[in-house]
C-alpha cells in the first residue's frame, strides 16, 4: 500500500459531535476500538483504497500529542518488523496517524468465540513479535489488549512501540509488576504480559489479579491443566519464577497437553481439565480474589532447580506489598467494568464486589429492578441513580445520598434509610416498608408504603 496522495483538511463529521481531522476524500468511516485512550477508525478513501485512523475523541491536549508524537516515531522505527502496524502518515499537528487496515482489537476477540486452537495461533503470532522486538534489544512493556490490533485474517499488528511506564488502567492491568514500582523491566517483565495475555484468551476476559507470589488461578480450572500452569510459571511475582524468555514460554505452550512437566503446578490448585481439549465457556463467572498463597515449601513437577534460592533471596516483605496499590486499583477499575456491563437486573452481585473495595460512588447508576437485598450501602453517592423496581430490602441506606436518585416501586422491607439524604428523589410514596423498616427523615410507613409526615 502507498501512502495516501490527497491532502490533509478538518472535515465535519456527521454524528460524531466535533470535527475530526481525516485525509480528505474519506467515503466510510467506523469505529472499531480504543487504544490507550486514543480512538482507532476503520475507513477507506473515494477510491476505495483502505486504511485506519489513530485519533482522539476530544481536541487532544498537548501531552497527547506529544504521546502521538512518541507513537509515530516508535512505530516507524518498527517498520520493518512483521506484526507491527505500518504508519501510512503521520500528522500529529492534527492529531492523527494514518495505518495500514485493521478491523479491531484484540480486546473485542472475545465476540468472536474463536477455539482454543485459534487463539494460541493468534498468541503464538504476538509472542513471535515480541521475540523480534527483544532481538533489536527493545522490551514492550505494556502490552495488553488494547494496544493489539487485529488485521483481516485476525493476525496481531502492535498499535503501540512501547517502552513507556503503563499509564492507562488496563495497560497497568497486564504490566508487570517490577514495572508497576517504576522499573525499566527486562524479557522476563513482557513474559508477564504475555502470561496475563494467555489468560485473557483462555478466559475471554479480562483476568483477575491476585496479590500472591505464585497465582492460585482458580479462574482458570476449567481450561487445559498445562496452559494454566503456563500462565501461573509467566505470571509469578517474582522475575526469577516466571520463564527467562518468550521462546522458554513457547516451548511450553507447544508441548501444553504435557501438563505434568510444563509450567508451574499448585499442589492446592483447583484443575479439572487434563485433557487440553476444551476451553471455557466465552463468559465464565469471575472469580474473587483468592486469599494469598504462601511460598512453596517443596518443589514442583520439573521447575524445581533454582526456586528455593530465588525465594530464599527475595524480601518477602518486599513483596507483599509490591502489589498492594496496584491490585486494589485495578480490582476496582475490573468491578467498575462488570458494573457497567452488567445487565441492570444483574447488577446486584457486581456493586457488591465494588462496595467489597470499598468503591461507594454509585452516581447515575441504573439498578432498575436489581436485587440489592442485604447491600451495604451506607453513606454511598446514589445521587440521580435509577432504582426503579430494585430490591433492598434489608439493604443499609443510612447516610446514603439519594440526591435525584429514582426509587418508584422500590422493595425496602426491613431497610434502613436514616439519614439519607433524598433532596429531588423520585417516587418515595411507592416505595414499600414495612414495620421493621427506618425511613429517611420527615417520613413514615403507613399501609406498607413510605408516607410523608405533617411537619
Amino acid at each position: 500500500m502507498t501512502t495516501h496522495s490527497h491532502p490533509t483538511d478538518l472535515l465535519p463529521l456527521v454524528g460524531l459531535g466535533a470535527e475530526q481531522p481525516w485525509p480528505r476524500g474519506v467515503a466510510r468511516l467506523e469505529l472499531i476500538g480504543c487504544s490507550a485512550g486514543r480512538e482507532l477508525w476503520s475507513a477507506s478513501s473515494d477510491d476505495g483504497e483502505r486504511f485506519s485512523v489513530m485519533t482522539f475523541a476530544a481536541e487532544p491536549s498537548p501531552d497527547e500529542l506529544a504521546e502521538l508524537e512518541r507513537v509515530a516515531a516508535g512505530l516507524g522505527e518498527l517498520g520493518d518488523v512483521a506484526g507491527v502496524v505500518r504508519v501510512l502518515e503521520a500528522n500529529v499537528r492534527r492529531g492523527y496517524l494514518r495505518l495500514e487496515p485493521v478491523v479491531g482489537i484484540l480486546h473485542d476477540l472475545p465476540a468472536l468465540g474463536l477455539k482454543l486452537e485459534r487463539k494460541l495461533e493468534l498468541f503464538r503470532a504476538l509472542a513471535a513479535v515480541v521475540i523480534e522486538l527483544h532481538s533489536q534489544g527493545r522490551r514492550h512493556g505494556g502490552l495488553c489488549p488494547g494496544v493489539v490490533g487485529l488485521d483481516e485474517d485476525l493476525g496481531p499488528r502492535l498499535l503501540d512501540p512501547g517502552g513507556q511506564a503503563p499509564a492507562s488502567m488496563e495497560t497497568r492491568l497486564y504490566a508487570a509488576p517490577e514495572v508497576l514500582d517504576g522499573g525499566a523491566g527486562d524479557a522476563r517483565s513482557d513474559v508477564y504480559s504475555l502470561g496475563r495475555l494467555l489468560a485473557f484468551l483462555l478466559l475471554a476476559a479480562d483476568p483477575p489479579l491476585e496479590a500472591a507470589l505464585v497465582p492460585h488461578l482458580d479462574c482458570l480450572a476449567r481450561a487445559p491443566a498445562g496452559l494454566s500452569r503456563i500462565v501461573r510459571r509467566a505470571t509469578c511475582v517474582e522475575p526469577l519464577l516466571r520463564y527467562s524468555t518468550v521462546e522458554a514460554l513457547l516451548r511450553d505452550v507447544e508441548r501444553y497437553g504435557d501438563y505434568e512437566n510444563v509450567g508451574l503446578m499448585l499442589p492446592n490448585a483447583a484443575e479439572q481439565n487434563f485433557t487440553g481439549l476444551s476451553t471455557p465457556p466465552a463468559t465464565p463467572p469471575r472469580a474473587a480474589l483468592p486469599p494469598p498463597v504462601p511460598a512453596p515449601e517443596r518443589p514442583y513437577g520439573r521447575r524445581h532447580l533454582g526456586m528455593a534460592t530465588a525465594f530464599a533471596s527475595v524480601g518477602l516483605c518486599a513483596l507483599a506489598t509490591l502489589f498492594t496499590s496496584p491490585v486494589a486499583d485495578a480490582s476496582r477499575w475490573l468491578a467498575r467494568r462488570e458494573l457497567e456491563r452488567a445487565a441492570p437486573a444483574e447488577r446486584g452481585a457486581a456493586v457488591a464486589r465494588l462496595l467489597a473495595l470499598g468503591d461507594r460512588d454509585l452516581a447515575g447508576v441504573s439498578f432498575e429492578g436489581a436485587d440489592l437485598s442485604g447491600a451495604t450501602l451506607s453513606f454511598a453517592d446514589l445521587a440521580r441513580a435509577k432504582l426503579g423496581g430494585a430490591n433492598l430490602n434489608r439493604a443499609d441506606l443510612a447516610g446514603a445520598n439519594l440526591d435525584g436518585a429514582s426509587v418508584s416501586s422500590v422493595s425496602a422491607l426491613g431497610a434502613d434509610w436514616s439519614g439519607a439524604k433524598l433532596d429531588g428523589a423520585v417516587g418515595l410514596e411507592s416505595v414499600r416498608c414495612d414495620d421493621e423498616t427506618l425511613p429517611p427523615e420527615g417520613w413514615g410507613c403507613r399501609a406498607g408504603l413510605f408516607t410523608k409526615e405533617a411537619p
